[in-house]
């Protein structure tokens, strides 16, 4: 939990110009984030959805990723020329577990990934000066694996840079 001032602080990084990367999983709290930090998040956090178990063999229920958009700065990197494939390390991951988000009509959000349900996985949400990244689902084995995939390290490299605005905006 986050004392006021440092609540505060936070909003006001990310307003000035500073980016934030948000991930899921299994001990969020729901209500402590929606009232704490929702004029910073790409939407209301409705509730978690579970597929199936991760190695679950008789269970055919697992998400991979689905569609990205390719153009985006953080992905720009990784695809192929002619064919918009991504990093084939981000195109195995599966999940077993995501957070659902609420419509969001009153601001602009990006998604920048989706599962294979067509369910967000990937949002942006651009905050005055600042960016916001939610991965709905963990970056741990808990929810999904993509801490095992090779697409990780290169992924959260051009997170970093794109929400230090090193990258070119979209």
């Amino acid at each position: 939990e986050l004392m006021p001032q440092a609540r505060q602080t936070l909003m006001d990084f990310v307003r000035a110009g500073g980016g934030l990367f948000v991930t899921m999983g299994d001990q969020v709290n729901i209500d402590w984030m929606n009232s704490q930090l929702r004029p910073l998040l790409p939407g209301e956090l409705r509730g978690v959805k579970g597929q199936a178990i991760l190695g679950d063999k008789d269970t055919a229920e697992s998400l991979g990723l689905g569609r990205f958009m390719t153009d985006h700065p953080i992905f720009a990197p990784f695809v192929n020329s002619g064919d918009d494939e991504v990093l084939p390390g981000l195109a195995r991951v599966t999940a077993h577990s995501l957070m659902l988000l609420e419509p969001e009509p009153s601001f602009e959000r990006h998604v920048l990934a989706r599962f294979s349900n067509d369910a967000p996985a990937l949002i942006e949400r651009n905050v005055q000066q600042g960016r916001v990244l939610l991965w709905t689902s963990s970056i741990d084995r808990d929810c999904c694996d993509l801490a095992i995939r090779p697409g990780l390290v290169p992924l959260l490299h051009q997170i970093v840079r794109y929400l230090d605005q090193a990258l070119h905006s979209v």
